[in-house]
């Protein structure tokens, strides 16, 4: 019995070594492939988190490239008045009439009567905008002084444009002196002409100024001749 016993421990013995060797050589790549799978898949996570950093650096390239677009727009932008002037409106209208433009009343002619903003037509430079407000029209307009032209007798002529919805330009032209203002406004709803003594002033429609003339009467005077100088008679 005891050999029978020691027999079956020995053929046990011998078959869990034959198993063991057998299995070893018929999976001789068992380990290295799972040592390759993993190898792989901390090779996919080391490229997906480049992957991610790249997206990162790129996102953080493009909003840098923006901010840097704004403000070069920004630079383009013209100047605003200085910061002095805080109301950059030409005028006001006013609903009294001025003494100076007492007289006026009486002509057939749409005119509204304003309130200047001497500090912005003194201060207006190349570049600054400004604004001025047409009544006749119930509309607002913004401008930009493209050119300043400045005289010898201390006027300044300002020269800017206004823009319509298509992007054509109409001419302005304010000329400022130490007295008075006068203005030529060209807008997409009509011309109007603007006066001022720097204080008070008004505007009309350029229709209505040209109304006023009287073609039936000359244009121009005749300045008055001296009387020739006749010499007596020498004796």
């Amino acid at each position: 019995m005891d050999k029978l016993i020691t027999a079956v421990v020995s053929i046990v013995l011998l078959t869990s070594f034959l198993l063991i060797n057998f299995k070893d050589s018929l999976f001789p790549d068992a380990q290295p492939q799972q040592n390759m799978s993993t190898e792989l898949q901390s090779s996919t996570l080391i490229n997906d988190a480049g992957e991610a950093q790249h997206e990162g650096e790129q996102q953080t390239s493009a909003t840098d490239l923006a901010h840097h677009s704004v403000a070069q727009e920004m630079e383009m932008l013209p100047p605003k008045l200085s910061p002095d002037v805080d109301d950059t409106r030409l005028w006001q209208t006013q609903t009294s009439v001025p003494s100076t433009y007492a007289s006026l009343e009486n002509e057939p002619v749409d005119r509204t009567y304003l309130k200047v903003n001497p500090d912005v037509l003194s201060a207006i430079d190349t570049g600054d905008e400004f604004e001025f407000y047409i009544p006749q029209v119930n509309e607002h307009f913004e401008i930009s002084a493209d050119e300043i032209e400045y005289h010898s007798n201390g006027d300044k002529t300002i020269k800017g444009q206004v823009q319509d919805q298509y992007g054509e330009g109409y001419p302005v032209t304010i000329t400022v002196g130490e007295n008075g203002s006068f203005a030529n406004i060209s807008t997409p709803k009509g011309g109007f002409v603007m006066e001022s003594d720097n204080q008070d002033g008004w505007i009309a429609s350029t229709v209505d100024i040209h109304n006023l003339q009287d073609f039936n009467k000359p244009d121009y005077v005749v300045p008055s001749q001296p009387e020739p100088s006749i010499p007596s008679p020498s004796n």
